[in-house]
């Protein structure tokens, strides 16, 4: 009887033959050609799978538009591919792993459209699980996509044979501290396993500039791949520069400045970006020790600030007021999800830390009908029986702005549970306008702005004096009263309205 491998697939003929039909073979890589300087990253990573080499690290440090995933994600397709086990592939936040991976739209070799599963081969017959960020092959890999904001809670109970942290040096350091020993672990048992991809475009000396740092030092040529794109080492299929002077020059007239030109394209660590606007307030915050690991007190209800996306993100800060200090202990984005998703976002964490949901306090489109549940986005949470308060339009983004910096010294930030939003606040920037005068432009919408939005709320909150129930004594004595009472209450039941 011929032996039966986990690809076949069997038929019964009689009682005592099995005829084995072996599937197409799989080719990789899969509608993907890699630009020239591309070529070694693959050609070497298929012979650490093969046994032929020991690079179990690899850094590359690339510009931006050099097609850092479109590269990235054909290594874990083949390792996947080679070595049945799970896979990580990882990006900042887990907003812009489902983006980035399982929304996105690209281009294969030929040009067609396709996206990022199209890349793996049918023969494989990939199986996306969208409510677990999973994607399933036939020959039992799993791919997970994930984001370093959540990576302890989505990577409990795992045992990944190999991971890529995308956009390394906007990702919280953690999530590698966390991944660090299973990775090693498997690299034991078999040593085409355990390995660690990191891309990334500078963003000052942190903990990637250290990595890239230790990828050159000769001590480590064995087990670090290491590469150093700039815009003069790429080019495309016919010799022609990826990112030509033009566009450079477009970006400028678009507010890119100097600085974040030679960081984006000349992958300049030192380089630091004028235009962002609250960078001193963050420094400050840093040196006086004010992010770092915050306690939840149980005794302080939760207030949570909202910048309402549509198609694009929805960001929720979570403050709770303790004396004179305004202590930002959980921050939470997603997008593409109705508002039922926020309130079971925000049950789990009443439920997990103990703690009751004050006001909700929405921006001026609050008022706006939610598409999917029909109502109004502040009636849909007030039936699900929050006090919410919508904070009327800013007539002067400029002047909120301001409100929001003059509360700074007031912020305290949980390092851990804040670090996507903290990341966003890092890059929230302006446009930086090619003029003589030097004059700053409008802050520039993007990725980032949207956690820089909703933290203006709170600015606006402050500065127009709205009054909530934590600096009414009266009432807040009473919710406190409702706190200390041994019967069972609601998580949310903060106003004694019922939960429906």
């Amino acid at each position: 009887m011929p032996l039966i491998d986990k690809w076949s697939k069997v038929s019964l003929v009689t009682n005592e033959h099995l005829e084995v039909i072996q599937p197409p073979p799989i080719t990789l890589p899969h509608r993907y050609k890699p630009y020239p300087f591309q070529g070694d990253v693959y050609n070497t990573f298929a012979e650490f799978l093969r046994g032929e080499n020991t690079y179990i690290n690899y850094l590359l440090c690339a510009h931006r538009r050099s097609g850092k995933d479109y590269n990235l994600w054909q290594l874990v397709i083949l390792a996947a591919a080679t070595v049945t086990g799970d896979y990580l592939y990882m990006l900042p936040t887990a907003v812009q792993g489902k983006k980035v991976i399982l929304n996105a739209v690209t281009q294969d070799k030929e040009g067609e459209p396709c996206g990022f599963v199209d890349f793996i081969p049918s023969s494989l017959r990939p199986e996306v699980k969208i409510s677990e960020n999973r994607i399933l092959l036939s020959n039992g890999s799993n791919i997970y996509i994930c984001g370093s904001d959540n990576a302890k809670e989505a990577l409990v109970g795992m045992n990944a044979k190999g991971a890529v942290i995308s956009e390394a040096a906007l990702s919280n350091k953690e999530a590698l501290d966390f991944i660090k020993p299973m990775l090693k672990r498997n690299h034991k048992i078999d040593k085409r396993t355990g390995w660690l991809m990191l891309g990334s475009t500078p963003r000052g000396k942190n903990w990637f500039y250290k990595l890239w740092r230790i990828a050159q030092l000769d001590r480590n040529k064995n087990s670090w791949f290491f590469r150093h794109w700039t815009i003069n080492d790429t080019t495309d299929f016919n010799g022609e520069p990826l990112v030509t002077q033009e566009s450079i020059q477009k970006d400028i007239d678009d507010g890119f400045d100097e600085a974040t030109i030679q960081q984006e394209y000349y992958l300049d660590f030192e380089a630091i970006s004028k235009g962002v606007i609250y960078s001193s307030q963050l420094k400050k915050a840093k040196d006086e020790g004010r992010i770092r690991r915050v306690e939840i007190d149980t005794t302080l209800p939760v207030l949570t600030f909202w910048d309402l996306g549509m198609s694009d993100e929805m960001t929720v800060w979570f403050l709770q007021v303790k004396d004179e200090e305004l202590r930002l202990i959980n921050y939470y984005s997603n997008s593409d999800e109705p508002l039922e998703h926020y309130v079971e976002v925000m049950k789990s964490f009443a439920q997990s830390h103990g703690i009751k949901f004050g006001t909700v306090y929405f921006p001026h489109d609050g008022n706006v009908r939610d598409l999917i549940m029909g109502q109004r986005r502040h009636e849909v949470m007030s039936d699900k029986g929050f006090d919410v308060t919508v904070i009327p339009r800013t007539t002067d983004v400029e002047l909120a702005i301001r409100q929001t910096k003059s509360l700074f010294p007031r912020f305290v930030f949980d390092e851990q549970r804040c670090f996507a939003g903290i990341t966003c606040l890092e890059n929230y920037r302006r446009k930086v306008p090619k003029q003589e005068d030097g004059a700053m432009g409008s802050p520039i919408h993007d990725d980032f702005s949207h956690g820089a939005d909703s933290l203006r709320q709170i600015g606006q909150y402050y500065a127009d004096k709205y009054v909530d129930v934590c600096h009414d004594s009266e009432k807040w004595g009473a919710i406190q009263d409702s706190m200390d009472e041994e019967a069972d209450y609601d998580d949310y039941d903060s106003y004694g309205d019922d939960w429906s």
